[in-house]
Order: structure tokens, then C-alpha cells, then sequence
């Protein structure tokens, strides 16, 4: 009895699935998915401001200064993995300039609509972390170079220089 009335269900939820999912038998139109705005944060808070108004410029010396790639700048406690303001910026953006020494500077501004967590930045050293990678991706960190700094809350005016060339580079490979 248990069978049957199973397999009608499942039955019944296939047809549903037919009719409802696409115009013809067999076909499903899937619904396009909104894109994830790029500063997905909190609106700003003027108590918190501030601490979270992190201002400075990355130069990218030798292989990192030519090619694609992805800088991931996050500020957050020291030797935590957990961020409190988190941006991710192209190098092909706009605001990404040649250097006059063959470098390439990228500025970088991070804000309270950065913060993705919630959680509001404390008045005290933090530790900048930038993170240039080839491929775009957060979550991978392979053949990606790293570097961190200490710095005060609500820090401007910072400046990183990158220069270690990563072992692999996918623009290489053509």
C-alpha cells in the first residue's frame, strides 16, 4: 500500500514538475540569477565610520605588474582568517594606472560597505592583508602572492608594494 501511494506521488510531482518548469514537455526554463552587487555591506554607520575608512595604493612590481589578475584587500584582527572589510579589485578596472618605473598602482578604498560581516571594526591595530591572485577567485589561494602589514584603525594614505612573482601564470600558457 505504501508502494502505490509513493509512486503516485512521485508520479503526480513529476508531472507538476513538467507542466510548471518549461513551455514544452521536456524543457525548463531556468530563471537567470540576479548578480551579487560588489559591495554587498552594510549601509554606513557614522559611529563606526571612521575606524572602517581604510585609504592607499598597491604597487605591483615585475610579473605582477603585466597581465590579468585580481587583488583581494581585507583589513581585519591579526592572524585571524576572518576579515572585517573585505573588496576585491580587477586590475583591469579604470582606476588601475601604469607606474613610471614599468610598476602598476592600484588604489584602493575600503569603507563600511565593506563590511560583510556585521561586526563593527575596533579602534585598534588591525592587519591589512592583500592577496594578488591570477585567476579572480577567493577561494583559491594556489599560485597566489600574499602580504600584511599592521596598521591603526581608520588607516589612510597606505602603500603596499608586491613584487614575488608567482610560480604559475595562466597567460603563459598560450
Amino acid at each position: 500500500m505504501n508502494g502505490k501511494r509513493i509512486g503516485g506521488v512521485l508520479a503526480l510531482s513529476c508531472a507538476f514538475l513538467v507542466v510548471s518548469c518549461g513551455k514544452e514537455e521536456g524543457t525548463v526554463e531556468a530563471a537567470t540569477p540576479e548578480p551579487l552587487p560588489v559591495h554587498a555591506g552594510l549601509a554606513p554607520n557614522p559611529e563606526m565610520l571612521e575606524s572602517e575608512h581604510f585609504t592607499g595604493r598597491v604597487i605591483l612590481r615585475e610579473a605582477l605588474a603585466t597581465g590579468p589578475g585580481s587583488l583581494f584587500v581585507t583589513v581585519g584582527p591579526a592572524n585571524s582568517p576572518m576579515p572585517y572589510l573585505m573588496r576585491k579589485f580587477d586590475l583591469d578596472g579604470p582606476a588601475v594606472q601604469p607606474g613610471p618605473d614599468g610598476s602598476r598602482l592600484v588604489p584602493f578604498e575600503l569603507t563600511s560597505a565593506d563590511n560583510f560581516m556585521g561586526k563593527p571594526v575596533p579602534a585598534e591595530e588591525l592587519e591589512l592583508k592583500v592577496r594578488f591572485d591570477y585567476d579572480g577567485f577567493v577561494e583559491t589561494k594556489v599560485d597566489s602572492v600574499s602580504t600584511s602589514q599592521v596598521v591603526a584603525a581608520g588607516a589612510r594614505d597606505l602603500e603596499v608594494t608586491m613584487h614575488q612573482a608567482p610560480a604559475y601564470n595562466p597567460a603563459e600558457d598560450d
